[in-house]
């Protein structure tokens, strides 16, 4: 049996030697939902699998510390060799050396197919750098992309504090003349934090309108997401998330890389901020990286490349039976 593991996101967007602050009442609170399901379904069905495979002592004892590990918080650097699949299909190049450091893949069975936010959302080619030839400092609106930090523990002590931290935003962006679109991560979803932010006056961006919206706006505020990167692929000035709770948050090397990325250390600053950015941008060190980061294209083609990856491993493995 050989398996294929596909990517759910960059993973470079964040700090992966440093990764997210916990905030442990919360990721407390997270972890304690997660329970059920794992003492139900999770555990025993790895148990019985380490069971009937004749498992060392070694690998039931990492069972038992990435359980640990688990429940606070801990994030390993390097993760457990049967977590390791025969390939790995990741959305950018950049992505590729994190793949091998943490699950211990050979460059060769880590493959870059493409991100399929760039279909989901429509980005056609004419988009890709579009905003590099325009005035955008004068523009009045800012995205805040969001990473729903809140849904798994991290940074938040709990909702009222996500949703206070969003309205402050809002506020501190009026004061400059700017108005604040929200666009929220799908990990919100079933929670009550997009009808508080509503109740309280903050414009929250659905999906369907999310590019039209982004194409119209100055500037992102970031949090550590991939739609970051989509945000970044059009040329836009991106700001990371580095103030109020967010003050200890730290990017990875796919965004703070990104010429027309700058640190966030006090919203009250994001005028002034914008306005040197548009000054100091640099189109062509911009779609340099763009051309780094944006994957295989045409996006379109992704899935396609993912077949191909089981296709020849298919192939490979027949060839191997023949021989």
């Amino acid at each position: 049996m050989h398996t294929v593991k596909v990517d759910h996101g960059i993973r470079t967007v964040v700090d992966v030697d440093n990764g997210f602050k916990i905030n442990r009442v919360s990721y407390l609170r997270f972890a304690l939902s997660k329970l059920p399901r794992a003492l139900k379904y999770v555990w025993p069905t790895y148990s019985v699998a380490l069971w009937k495979t004749k498992a060392t002592v070694s690998e039931w004892a990492r069972f038992a510390w990435d359980i640990v590990c688990g429940a606070l918080g801990v994030i390993p650097k390097v993760f457990a060799d049967d977590a390791r699949t025969d390939r790995c299909c990741v959305y950018i190049d950049t992505d590729i050396d994190f793949a091998v450091k943490a699950y211990g893949y050979a460059p060769k069975d880590v493959i870059a197919v493409g991100n399929p936010d760039l279909i989901r959302f429509g980005l056609s080619s004419n988009m890709i750098g579009s905003c590099l030839t325009q005035p955008l400092a004068l523009r009045l609106d800012v995205m805040y992309v969001d990473a729903a930090l809140i849904s798994t523990g991290f940074v938040f002590k709990s909702e009222d504090e996500f949703i206070q931290h969003i309205i402050d935003t809002r506020d501190q962006l009026t004061q400059q003349g700017k108005h604040l679109l929200f666009k929220p991560h799908p990990g919100h979803s079933g929670t009550g934090i997009l009808s508080a932010l509503a109740t309280a006056g903050v414009e929250i961006c659905t999906n369907e309108d999310f590019v039209s919206r982004l194409q119209r706006c100055c500037a992102c505020i970031v949090e550590p997401s991939s739609m970051a990167v989509f945000s970044a692929l059009m040329g836009m000035p991106l700001f990371l998330a580095n103030y109020g709770k967010l003050n200890e948050q730290r990017f990875g090397e796919v965004l703070t890389s990104y010429p027309r990325a700058r640190l966030l250390g006090d919203v009250r600053d994001f005028s002034s901020l914008i306005a040197a950015e548009q000054a100091d941008c640099d189109a062509e060190q911009t779609m340099h990286w763009i051309d780094q980061n944006a994957g295989p294209l045409p996006a379109e083609e992704m899935p396609e490349r993912v077949a191909n990856v089981v296709l020849g491993l298919i192939s490979e493995n027949n060839r191997s039976e023949l021989n």
